[in-house]
C-alpha cells in the first residue's frame, strides 16, 4: 500500500525494512514523512495503521536526523544552529541513561558552533572553540583564537540560563579554561638546538655522547593565550586570574616543561 502523507505525497510504508511513515512528530523536519492527520481522524483506518507497525516517531529517530546534517557537513545557518543546540540540550535532559553516553559522543564528533576568531565569524568544532570566561585575561586581543560568539546564543542564554547552556555545550566539547597542547619540532641536531633555546634554557642543557648529526625532536607545551596574556599590560586582578588558572594546571604544564628527546632514542634531556 501507499500513504498519503501531511504534505499531501503518497509514500510506501517502508524503505526495505525501514519505517518510512510515522503517525505522528514533533519535529519540523521536512524529511520525515507523516500520515495525513485527516486519515487517523477514521478509527479502522488507524487500527490499519498499528497493523502494519506504523507508530508515532521515535524522538531519537529526529534527533539523530538533526546530527546528520554536521555530519554530512551540509551549511547551517546560525538559526538552525540555534534551534538544533536547544532539542540537543532538551533531549539531553530526558535521554535515557544508557543512550546518553553515545548520544553525547555523537555531539562531540559532529556538532559545529558560531564562533569568533578575530575579526571573523565562523563555524567551528565545539573543542576548538573557547567560551568568553577568560575573554578579558588569557584572550584579550588574540586573534588566533576560536571564542564562542555569545551574542549569537544569547536568545539560549536568555530562555534556559546562560551556566546551564554552558555546562552542556562543555560536557559536549567546548572548552572551558586554556588548555596546554602539544607542539612538536622535529629535525634539530646538537648546533641548531642552542640558537632556538634562551641563554637561560641553553646553560641547562647538556647532550652527552652526542653527536652534531644526529636528528633530535623537541616537543613543547604550549598554552593557548598565554603569551598573550603575559604580554599585554597585566592589572592585578589579571594577575591574580592567571594566577588562580596556573594554580589548577596540572604539575607538568604549570612549569612549562619543555622535553628534548632523541628520534628513536628513550634518553630524556630537559630544561628546568
Amino acid at each position: 500500500p501507499i500513504i498519503k502523507t501531511s504534505k499531501g505525497t503518497f509514500v510506501p510504508p517502508y524503505k526495505g525494512e525501514t519505517l518510512n511513515v510515522f503517525l505522528s512528530s514533533i519535529s519540523t523536519d521536512e524529511t520525515l514523512n507523516i500520515v495525513n492527520p485527516v486519515l487517523l481522524e477514521n478509527n479502522t483506518t488507524r487500527q490499519f495503521f498499528n497493523e502494519l507497525g506504523i507508530k508515532e516517531v521515535d524522538e531519537s529517530v529526529y534527533i539523530d536526523k538533526r546530527i546528520a546534517k554536521y555530519t554530512d557537513q551540509r551549511e547551517i545557518r546560525i538559526d538552525q544552529n540555534v534551534e538544533d543546540i536547544e532539542q540537543f540540550y532538551i533531549y539531553a535532559l530526558k535521554v535515557p541513561h544508557d543512550k546518553r553516553n553515545s548520544f553525547i559522543q555523537k555531539l562531540r564528533e559532529n556538532l559545529t558552533i558560531q564562533c569568533k576568531q578575530g575579526k571573523n565569524v565562523i563555524f567551528s568544532k565545539l573543542s576548538d572553540v573557547y567560551s568568553d570566561k577568560w575573554v578579558d585575561t588569557f584572550f584579550k586581543g588574540c586573534n588566533d583564537v576560536k571564542l564562542l560568539s555569545v551574542a549569537s546564543y544569547a536568545s539560549l542564554f536568555d530562555k534556559y540560563g546562560k551556566n546551564k547552556i554552558l555546562e552542556f555545550l562543555y560536557e559536549i566539547g567546548l572548552r572551558e579554561n586554556p588548555e596546554p597542547r602539544i607542539e612538536q619540532h622535529s629535525g634539530y641536531d646538537a648546533y641548531s638546538i642552542p640558537r632556538t633555546l634562551s641563554d637561560k634554557q641553553r646553560a641547562k642543557i647538556y647532550f652527552p655522547d652526542l653527536r652534531p648529526t644526529y636528528g633530535i625532536s623537541i616537543t613543547d607545551y604550549i598554552i593557548d593565550g598565554f603569551k598573550n596574556a603575559v604580554s599585554n599590560n597585566l592589572t592585578l586582578e589579571m594577575s591574580k586570574n592567571i594566577w588562580s588558572w596556573l594554580c589548577e594546571c596540572p604539575f607538568e604544564f604549570g612549569e612549562l616543561i619543555c622535553r628534548y628527546l632523541y628520534k628513536n632514542d628513550s634518553r630524556r634531556f630537559r630544561t628546568e
